[in-house]
This record gives structure tokens, C-alpha cells and sequence, in this order.
């Protein structure tokens, strides 16, 4: 468990920079203007993964809801590259 912790440090770490940055720019954001709250919603569902699966291996069906946000944050991405398409 210690390993899940030290070796997700850096992971979090960037993780909420990407939400700060986000968060602050969300007005002029557009399309990424939920980016923040996704990215948030995809630690807050891996983080009791990376800690406690190895003791209640239950935690582990909390990836599903994450690999929704991550799925989001695609269709968010194509969303925009198809306006910018349109618009050139």
C-alpha cells in the first residue's frame, strides 16, 4: 500500500495542476470547459484503487467510472478538433 502511495505522487501531483489550470480558465475554455471536472472525477474514482485494491479488491470497479470520464475527455477533444475543421 505504501508503494501505491509514494509511486502516485507525481501522478497527483500533475493531476491537480491540470485541474487548477482548468478550473481558473473555465469561462473562456468553451468546449473544455468541463475538462476540470473530469479530470477530478477520474482521481477521485482512482485514487481508492491505487490505495486500497490490494486490501478490498472491490475498489477496482471504481476504474469503470474513471474510464467514463477519460472517454468524455475524448469526446470532448474530438469535439473541438471537428469545429476547428469546419471553421478552416
Amino acid at each position: 500500500m505504501t508503494w501505491g502511495i509514494i509511486r502516485n505522487i507525481p501522478f497527483a501531483a500533475l493531476g491537480a495542476l491540470i485541474i487548477v489550470l482548468y478550473f481558473r480558465g473555465r469561462e473562456t475554455l468553451g468546449v473544455f470547459r468541463p475538462v476540470w471536472l473530469l479530470v477530478l472525477l477520474s482521481f477521485l474514482f482512482y485514487l481508492p484503487v491505487a490505495v486500497g485494491a490490494g486490501l478490498l479488491p472491490i475498489l477496482g470497479m471504481l476504474m469503470l467510472p474513471k474510464t467514463v470520464c477519460y472517454i468524455l475527455l475524448i469526446v470532448l477533444f474530438l469535439r473541438r478538433m471537428k469545429e476547428s475543421r469546419e471553421a478552416a
